[in-house]
Protein backbone atom coordinates (compact mmCIF):
# COMPACT_ATOMS: atom_id res chain seq x y z
CA UNK A 1 0.00 0.00 0.00
CA UNK A 2 1.49 3.54 -0.51
CA UNK A 3 2.10 5.55 2.19
CA UNK A 4 0.47 8.84 0.91
CA UNK A 5 -2.71 9.30 -0.46
CA UNK A 6 -3.20 12.65 -2.40
CA UNK A 7 -6.82 13.53 -2.67
CA UNK A 8 -7.34 16.39 -5.81
CA UNK A 9 -10.99 17.19 -5.73
CA UNK A 10 -11.88 18.80 -9.23
CA UNK A 11 -15.05 20.43 -11.23
CA UNK A 12 -15.27 21.35 -15.15
CA UNK A 13 -11.38 21.87 -14.94
CA UNK A 14 -10.58 19.47 -18.19
CA UNK A 15 -7.95 21.90 -19.67
CA UNK A 16 -6.14 21.98 -16.02
CA UNK A 17 -6.51 18.63 -14.65
CA UNK A 18 -3.51 16.55 -16.41
CA UNK A 19 -1.36 19.49 -15.28
CA UNK A 20 -2.13 19.67 -11.27
CA UNK A 21 -1.78 15.88 -10.88
CA UNK A 22 1.71 16.01 -12.85
CA UNK A 23 2.85 18.29 -10.24
CA UNK A 24 2.20 14.93 -8.12
CA UNK A 25 3.83 12.39 -10.81
CA UNK A 26 6.94 14.49 -10.86
CA UNK A 27 7.67 14.15 -6.92
CA UNK A 28 11.02 13.09 -6.11
CA UNK A 29 9.05 11.61 -3.53
CA UNK A 30 7.26 8.24 -5.29
CA UNK A 31 5.64 6.67 -2.36
CA UNK A 32 1.70 7.47 -3.28
CA UNK A 33 -1.30 6.89 -4.93
CA UNK A 34 -3.46 10.19 -6.60
CA UNK A 35 -7.49 10.64 -6.06
CA UNK A 36 -9.05 12.32 -7.82
CA UNK A 37 -12.32 12.95 -6.85
CA UNK A 38 -14.66 14.44 -9.97
CA UNK A 39 -17.30 16.73 -8.10
CA UNK A 40 -19.85 16.83 -10.85
CA UNK A 41 -18.08 17.83 -13.93
CA UNK A 42 -20.07 18.28 -17.32
CA UNK A 43 -17.34 17.93 -19.19
CA UNK A 44 -14.36 15.93 -20.38
CA UNK A 45 -12.63 15.44 -16.86
CA UNK A 46 -13.12 11.84 -16.78
CA UNK A 47 -11.15 11.02 -20.41
CA UNK A 48 -8.69 13.21 -19.80
CA UNK A 49 -7.78 11.52 -16.25
CA UNK A 50 -8.28 8.26 -17.37
CA UNK A 51 -5.70 8.71 -20.34
CA UNK A 52 -2.52 9.29 -18.00
CA UNK A 53 -1.13 6.10 -17.96
CA UNK A 54 -0.18 5.65 -14.10
CA UNK A 55 -1.59 2.54 -12.33
CA UNK A 56 -1.43 5.33 -8.94
CA UNK A 57 -4.18 7.30 -10.21
CA UNK A 58 -8.03 6.59 -9.34
CA UNK A 59 -10.97 8.35 -10.46
CA UNK A 60 -14.38 8.64 -8.44
CA UNK A 61 -17.65 10.51 -10.14
CA UNK A 62 -19.73 11.89 -7.62
CA UNK A 63 -23.02 14.70 -8.48
CA UNK A 64 -21.91 18.05 -7.59
CA UNK A 65 -21.95 18.80 -3.65
CA UNK A 66 -21.65 22.48 -3.99
CA UNK A 67 -18.63 22.44 -2.16
CA UNK A 68 -15.11 20.79 -1.62
CA UNK A 69 -15.74 19.14 1.50
CA UNK A 70 -17.98 15.99 0.23
CA UNK A 71 -14.98 15.41 -2.09
CA UNK A 72 -12.17 15.35 0.08
CA UNK A 73 -14.72 13.08 2.38
CA UNK A 74 -14.59 10.70 -0.50
CA UNK A 75 -11.10 10.78 -1.15
CA UNK A 76 -10.70 10.20 2.23
CA UNK A 77 -12.88 6.93 2.22
CA UNK A 78 -11.30 5.66 -0.65
CA UNK A 79 -7.55 6.26 0.53
CA UNK A 80 -5.16 3.52 1.26
CA UNK A 81 -2.60 5.48 2.90
CA UNK A 82 -1.43 6.52 6.36
CA UNK A 83 -0.99 10.16 5.17
CA UNK A 84 -3.57 12.20 3.64
CA UNK A 85 -2.12 15.21 1.25
CA UNK A 86 -4.74 17.45 0.15
CA UNK A 87 -4.26 19.45 -3.37
CA UNK A 88 -6.77 21.65 -5.09
CA UNK A 89 -7.16 20.97 -8.71
CA UNK A 90 -5.76 24.67 -9.58
CA UNK A 91 -2.88 25.28 -7.17
CA UNK A 92 0.79 24.13 -7.51
CA UNK A 93 3.31 22.10 -6.22
CA UNK A 94 7.07 21.85 -6.67
CA UNK A 95 8.75 18.39 -6.93
CA UNK A 96 10.24 18.22 -3.19
CA UNK A 97 7.21 18.94 -1.72
CA UNK A 98 6.68 15.56 -0.80
CA UNK A 99 9.94 14.73 0.43
CA UNK A 100 10.25 17.57 2.50
CA UNK A 101 7.01 16.56 4.24
CA UNK A 102 7.41 13.03 4.63
CA UNK A 103 11.00 13.94 6.35
CA UNK A 104 9.11 16.39 9.00
CA UNK A 105 6.67 13.57 9.55
CA UNK A 106 9.50 11.08 9.86
CA UNK A 107 12.16 13.46 11.73
CA UNK A 108 10.06 15.34 14.36
CA UNK A 109 8.43 13.78 17.60
CA UNK A 110 5.15 12.97 16.72
CA UNK A 111 3.70 15.48 14.55
CA UNK A 112 -0.21 14.77 12.89
CA UNK A 113 -0.37 17.43 10.94
CA UNK A 114 2.70 19.58 8.55
CA UNK A 115 1.76 22.69 7.13
CA UNK A 116 4.32 24.46 4.62
CA UNK A 117 4.91 28.14 3.12
CA UNK A 118 3.49 28.68 -0.55
CA UNK A 119 4.03 31.59 -2.77
CA UNK A 120 0.88 33.45 -3.66
CA UNK A 121 0.43 33.11 -7.77
CA UNK A 122 -1.97 35.81 -8.74
CA UNK A 123 -3.15 35.63 -12.43
CA UNK A 124 0.31 34.24 -13.42
CA UNK A 125 2.67 36.15 -11.94
CA UNK A 126 4.53 35.46 -8.29
CA UNK A 127 2.82 38.30 -6.00
CA UNK A 128 3.72 37.36 -2.41
CA UNK A 129 5.39 34.69 -0.15
CA UNK A 130 2.62 32.88 2.20
CA UNK A 131 4.13 32.04 5.88
CA UNK A 132 2.20 29.81 7.84
CA UNK A 133 2.67 29.59 11.26
CA UNK A 134 1.18 29.15 14.99
CA UNK A 135 2.48 32.08 17.35
CA UNK A 136 1.07 30.04 20.36
CA UNK A 137 2.44 26.31 21.27
CA UNK A 138 -1.84 26.07 21.48
CA UNK A 139 -2.72 26.10 18.41
CA UNK A 140 -6.67 26.05 19.16
CA UNK A 141 -6.04 29.49 20.68
CA UNK A 142 -3.70 30.74 17.74
CA UNK A 143 -6.39 29.68 15.25
CA UNK A 144 -9.29 31.06 17.51
CA UNK A 145 -7.80 34.62 18.22
CA UNK A 146 -5.28 35.33 15.71
CA UNK A 147 -7.20 33.67 12.20
CA UNK A 148 -6.03 31.08 9.96
CA UNK A 149 -2.45 29.74 9.87
CA UNK A 150 -2.69 26.82 7.68
CA UNK A 151 -3.59 26.06 3.61
CA UNK A 152 -5.14 23.54 1.68
CA UNK A 153 -2.80 22.45 -1.04
CA UNK A 154 -0.20 23.02 1.84
CA UNK A 155 -1.38 20.58 4.84
CA UNK A 156 -0.83 17.09 4.75
CA UNK A 157 -2.57 15.02 7.86
CA UNK A 158 -2.01 11.51 9.56
CA UNK A 159 -5.36 9.42 8.26
CA UNK A 160 -6.21 8.52 11.62
CA UNK A 161 -6.13 11.61 12.84
CA UNK A 162 -8.46 12.72 10.23
CA UNK A 163 -10.63 9.87 11.00
CA UNK A 164 -10.70 11.08 15.07
CA UNK A 165 -12.24 14.52 13.73
CA UNK A 166 -14.50 12.96 11.43
CA UNK A 167 -13.54 14.52 8.48
CA UNK A 168 -14.56 17.78 6.77
CA UNK A 169 -18.02 18.80 7.73
CA UNK A 170 -20.54 18.92 4.35
CA UNK A 171 -23.30 21.21 5.60
CA UNK A 172 -23.83 24.32 3.96
CA UNK A 173 -23.04 26.62 7.22
CA UNK A 174 -19.30 25.54 6.94
CA UNK A 175 -19.15 25.93 2.85
CA UNK A 176 -16.15 28.21 1.93
CA UNK A 177 -14.60 27.46 5.49
CA UNK A 178 -14.18 23.87 5.52
CA UNK A 179 -10.90 24.01 6.03
CA UNK A 180 -10.42 26.29 8.48
CA UNK A 181 -12.90 24.84 10.63
CA UNK A 182 -11.21 21.13 10.70
CA UNK A 183 -8.05 22.63 11.65
CA UNK A 184 -9.52 23.67 15.00
CA UNK A 185 -11.23 20.45 15.10
CA UNK A 186 -8.03 18.81 15.32
CA UNK A 187 -6.59 21.41 17.27
CA UNK A 188 -9.36 20.63 19.61
CA UNK A 189 -8.59 17.05 19.22
CA UNK A 190 -4.97 17.76 20.66
CA UNK A 191 -3.05 16.75 17.50
CA UNK A 192 0.29 18.33 16.92
CA UNK A 193 0.89 20.95 14.11
CA UNK A 194 4.18 21.25 12.80
CA UNK A 195 4.90 24.00 10.59
CA UNK A 196 7.91 23.78 7.38
CA UNK A 197 9.16 27.68 6.62
CA UNK A 198 9.88 26.55 3.11
CA UNK A 199 7.65 27.43 0.41
CA UNK A 200 6.91 23.94 -1.77
CA UNK A 201 4.32 25.24 -3.97
CA UNK A 202 1.76 28.07 -5.12
CA UNK A 203 -1.71 29.52 -4.36
CA UNK A 204 -2.77 30.46 -7.50
CA UNK A 205 -5.95 33.08 -8.14
CA UNK A 206 -7.21 33.80 -11.06
CA UNK A 207 -10.60 34.64 -12.91
CA UNK A 208 -12.15 31.05 -13.42
CA UNK A 209 -11.44 29.58 -9.70
CA UNK A 210 -14.61 30.87 -8.40
CA UNK A 211 -13.13 33.28 -5.60
CA UNK A 212 -15.84 35.90 -6.00
CA UNK A 213 -18.99 33.28 -6.66
CA UNK A 214 -18.43 31.91 -3.59
CA UNK A 215 -17.70 34.27 -1.23
CA UNK A 216 -20.79 35.50 -0.09
CA UNK A 217 -21.46 32.27 2.16
CA UNK A 218 -17.70 32.52 3.16
CA UNK A 219 -17.63 35.53 5.62
CA UNK A 220 -21.41 34.89 7.49
CA UNK A 221 -20.15 31.34 8.06
CA UNK A 222 -16.87 32.10 9.41
CA UNK A 223 -17.88 34.30 11.87
CA UNK A 224 -20.90 31.48 13.15
CA UNK A 225 -18.16 28.78 13.02
CA UNK A 226 -15.51 31.10 15.06
CA UNK A 227 -18.18 32.34 17.45
CA UNK A 228 -19.34 28.31 18.09
CA UNK A 229 -15.70 27.36 18.78
CA UNK A 230 -15.51 30.29 21.07
CA UNK A 231 -17.73 28.13 23.43
CA UNK A 232 -14.82 25.15 23.90
CA UNK A 233 -12.32 27.82 25.67
CA UNK A 234 -12.34 27.48 29.30
CA UNK A 235 -11.65 30.99 29.90
CA UNK A 236 -10.74 33.73 27.41
CA UNK A 237 -8.86 36.59 28.53
CA UNK A 238 -9.46 40.58 27.87
CA UNK A 239 -7.10 40.57 25.86
CA UNK A 240 -7.72 37.45 23.67
CA UNK A 241 -11.41 39.00 23.19
CA UNK A 242 -10.22 42.02 21.67
CA UNK A 243 -8.15 39.55 19.52
CA UNK A 244 -10.92 38.11 18.60
CA UNK A 245 -13.50 41.16 18.33
CA UNK A 246 -10.24 42.31 15.36
CA UNK A 247 -10.86 38.68 13.64
CA UNK A 248 -14.46 39.19 13.87
CA UNK A 249 -14.33 42.59 12.38
CA UNK A 250 -11.68 41.46 10.06
CA UNK A 251 -14.44 38.87 8.01
CA UNK A 252 -17.02 42.16 8.05
CA UNK A 253 -13.55 44.06 6.01
CA UNK A 254 -13.37 41.61 4.01
CA UNK A 255 -17.34 41.49 3.17
CA UNK A 256 -17.95 45.04 2.29
CA UNK A 257 -14.69 44.48 -0.21
CA UNK A 258 -16.07 41.86 -2.07
CA UNK A 259 -19.43 43.85 -2.25
CA UNK A 260 -17.51 46.92 -3.70
CA UNK A 261 -15.30 44.49 -5.96
CA UNK A 262 -18.76 42.94 -6.97
CA UNK A 263 -20.41 46.58 -8.00
CA UNK A 264 -17.56 47.61 -9.66
CA UNK A 265 -17.39 44.16 -11.89
CA UNK A 266 -20.76 45.26 -12.45
CA UNK A 267 -20.72 48.64 -13.16
CA UNK A 268 -17.94 47.86 -15.76
CA UNK A 269 -20.11 44.96 -17.41
CA UNK A 270 -23.02 47.03 -17.37
CA UNK A 271 -21.09 50.02 -19.55
CA UNK A 272 -18.87 47.80 -21.79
Amino acid sequence: MPTVSVIIPTHNRDWLISKTIAYVLNQSYDDFEIIVVDNGSTDNTQSVVESIPDGRIKYIYQDDSGSPAKPRNTGIAASTGNYIAFLDDDDVWYPDKLEHVMYAFESVPYPDIVCHDQYENSHGAISKRLRYKSVRENTFNHLLFHGNCLSGSATTVKKDALLAANGYREDQEFFEIEDYDLWIRLALLNKKFHFLSIPLGELVIHESNGTMEGLHRRFPNHRNMLRDHLRNTASVSIADRLRFRIVIMRTFYSQIKLNLEKWKRKVFWKNK
